[in-house]
């Protein structure tokens, strides 16, 4: 049987997704000049968001009240972008908001997100050379603003 992953009503093959890795980051800004990267915090305590544990993720915090966090990455050849967003469990209080660019252009706005939300972004990619995620602070400043990307993934087919 080959892997299949069910995602809505259709099967994606291994060969046609892949995970968000370290070769696909282009630049990013975060408090300190850290991320986290992978399924643990540097402390071994598992990476999640809105108290969901994700195998995968990516962790930023706003640089300060006027700056906002970021991430870009290089998405050629793909045509779907998947993830799910929200504050991380360092967050204790205060809400961020999540924008979406692909090559400059605003793909997806999340709401102000509080730390127990999360919400599920699946956005078209297609023809996109960079997908930026730049977080910012909700304007309530940056303290406990530490959030999140689960379950990161990019793909460019779908098999019926």
């Amino acid at each position: 049987n080959p892997f299949c992953f069910y995602y809505w009503n259709f099967c994606l093959k291994e060969n046609d997704f892949e995970n968000i890795n370290k070769s696909n980051i282009k630049e990013y800004a975060s408090l300190n000049d850290k991320i986290t990267f992978g399924k643990e915090y540097s402390d071994g305590s598992e990476f999640s968001i809105a108290g969901i544990k994700y195998q995968n993720g990516i962790g930023l915090h706003p640089l300060s009240d006027k700056n906002p966090a970021y991430i870009s990455f290089d998405v050629t050849n793909y045509n779907r972008f998947h993830s799910v967003i929200g504050k991380t469990r360092y967050s204790l209080r205060n809400e961020v908001c999540f924008y979406i660019y692909g090559d400059d252009n605003l793909l997806y706005k999340s709401k102000f997100l509080i730390p127990s939300e999360y919400e599920v972004v699946d956005v078209s990619i297609l023809g996109i050379k960079t997908l930026k995620v730049v977080i910012d602070n909700g304007d309530d400043g940056k303290d406990y603003d530490s959030s999140g990307l689960g379950d990161i993934f990019i793909y460019n087919k779908l098999w019926f």
